[in-house]
């Protein structure tokens, strides 16, 4: 009981410390939406606990309590500890938006529901004698609660769909296996190998959580055109610069910028996008401005609906002997394609594509001609 009531006044406080660091970000110039938690130890029980706890969920451990004790501190009354949030700042949010937990463990692995996807990185040892990486008592005190340990918990995320986690095991790490004893260092001056490494994945976890999202699209400009010029629409998120390079020597520093090819042909587009706070993301796609060529006065058929929701009919004057169907998706790569035999009508089912815009290209006699629909 009197762990339980230790562990939880602890929880509070890191809480506490979180909802501080929101209400005073101007003053240490931090984003109070990306306040992230690294907890060792005791501190990773109460990284886990203020993700996965919440006020309906509370020990009873926690309520008043009557102590009887012969020896001090005597008989006396322990107070009702509260809720999890308590204290100063309350208008603010007492959780992480992320946390790193190294070598923790939760009070039961039923706290954890699917509402509690906030992103966490669990690392542990599998023969960790002080916090059980699967279900135990701490030290392997028997008096003490069982735990749950990081095992258990990716296992339930897992069970409950939650993706937003990341995880480093080592089969027969210890406590603190990346160098440390009790906080100190083992050998008195630095980590062992698992220190790089871990401090690199940390690292890079945290770094993916306030990091912008690089995406785009292309589209060529005009329902005729066929002089490679393409419209780049960003579709980013979180981005304040951006810096484009569009494969044949020339960039762009425009959010959406519109750029013509010299030639016609396949192109590697490379988007760099910046937050303001330097973080960044860039992306790569292959774009084909042969497929920007769209219908005009040599196609010879006709097609429609157009926009469509799930069937395109092609209606050819003659019977081919062979018609082929390819759909293209605005990133240039190839979605769907259809063969056809002595035909002259065709009807193409693409109700499995996604909703968007796309190039169908028609190839009959050795001629492929190109369109542009919409899949609505």
């Amino acid at each position: 009981m009197h762990g339980t009531r230790a562990v939880y006044r602890g929880i509070q406080d890191g809480m506490a410390a979180v909802r501080y660091l929101r209400a005073n970000a101007s003053d240490y110039n931090i984003d109070e939406n990306k306040v992230y938690f690294i907890g060792s130890s005791a501190g990773s029980f109460i990284g886990l606990h203020s993700i996965y706890m919440d006020d309906t969920e509370l020990p009873s451990e926690i309520n008043t309590t009557n102590y009887v004790n012969a020896t001090p501190p005597f008989s006396h009354t322990a107070p009702d500890l509260g809720p999890l949030n308590i204290g100063d700042n309350l208008n603010f949010n007492g959780k992480p938006d992320a946390l790193v937990a190294l070598w923790g463990a939760i009070q039961n692995t039923n706290l954890i529901n699917t509402n509690n996807d906030i992103p966490v990185f669990l690392v542990h040892g599998g023969d960790d004698a002080v916090v059980p990486f699967e279900i135990g008592s701490p030290f392997g005190y028997s008096l003490l609660n069982d735990t749950y340990g990081s095992s258990v918990i990716n296992n339930r995320l897992e069970s409950i769909g939650i993706t937003s986690k990341e995880t480093y095991f080592i089969a027969d790490g210890d406590h603190e296996f990346y160098g440390t004893d009790n906080g100190t260092w083992s050998n008195g001056s630095s980590g062992n190998e698992y220190w790089d490494i871990i401090f690199e994945k940390v690292t890079t976890f945290l770094w993916k959580q306030h990091k912008p999202t690089a995406n785009f699209q292309w589209i060529p400009e005009g329902e005729n055109s066929s002089e490679g010029t393409v419209n780049f629409e960003d579709l980013s998120s979180g981005a304040t610069n951006w810096l484009w390079d569009f494969g044949d020597g020339n960039t762009s520093t425009e959010q959406n910028p519109i750029h013509t090819y010299n030639d016609l042909g396949g192109y590697q587009v490379t988007l760099y996008i910046e937050n303001d706070i330097l973080s960044w993301d860039e992306i790569t796609i292959e774009i084909n401005t042969t497929l920007s060529t769209t219908e005009n006065e040599i196609i010879d058929f006709s097609y429609f609906p157009n926009p469509t929701i799930g069937h395109l009919n092609f209606s050819l004057k003659e019977h081919y002997s062979s018609i082929k169907i390819e759909v293209y998706d605005l990133k240039g790569q190839l979605v769907q394609e259809d063969n056809f035999t002595n035909s002259s009508d065709v009807l193409v089912d693409i109700s499995n594509i996604a909703k968007g815009i796309y190039f169908v290209m028609l190839t009959k006699e050795n001629k492929t001609y190109p369109i542009k629909i919409v899949k609505q």
